[in-house]
């Protein structure tokens, strides 16, 4: 598949960027090390399962340990000789609310808390849905684009959808994944 891919111009894939799995995880970790985001999604987390679903015991412990669970996986920090910067509010909840629009990291994340959840906790029903209920609420919450914003914004062409296609299998780490 690769061979057969067009080679883009540069400028394009410039302006094509995503962001790459480290950068995702970068903004996923620095999050789940934030302690007032926690505490309010813990919070919103328990509000919502009970809403939805009956109460659970120890809803709060429950959904510390997965937070817990979450912040583990992350890298440890390096020892850094120089200060760095705080991400400001603005900045976790722009990281967070382009995270929360990725299809693919909700999949991702949702599988990921449901199997942290029911190995811990047992099954528990529905959780999918009650995750992914739980994403759609956070994601509501981010702020929308200006009307004239959205009219810049057009669908990518199947052209530009083939070239994505090809960037991502000349992707080595994506064709480790695959094979």
């Amino acid at each position: 598949i690769k061979a057969e891919c067009p080679k883009p111009p540069a400028t394009l894939l410039k302006l094509v960027a995503l962001p790459t799995p480290d950068e995702v995880e970068k903004w996923v970790c620095e999050a789940a090390s934030s302690a007032m985001i926690e505490k309010e999604a813990t919070e919103e987390v328990c509000k919502l399962i009970a809403e939805h679903f009956t109460t659970i015991p120890d809803c709060v412990q429950m959904v510390e340990m997965l937070w817990n669970k979450i912040k583990a996986e992350c890298p440890k920090p390096k020892m850094v000789l120089k200060f760095v910067a705080v991400p400001t509010p603005d900045e976790i909840e722009k990281w967070l609310c382009e995270a929360a629009s990725s299809a693919m990291i909700k999949k991702e994340a949702t599988e990921e808390a449901c199997r942290l959840l029911e190995e811990h906790f047992g099954t528990i029903p529905d959780c999918e849905k009650l995750v992914g209920m739980l994403w759609d609420k956070i994601k509501a919450e981010c702020p929308k684009p200006p009307a004239t914003l959205l009219k810049l914004v057009a669908l990518p062409t199947p052209d530009e959808v083939e070239k994505w296609v090809c960037e991502a299998a000349s992707s080595a780490m994506i064709e480790k994944e695959a094979t």
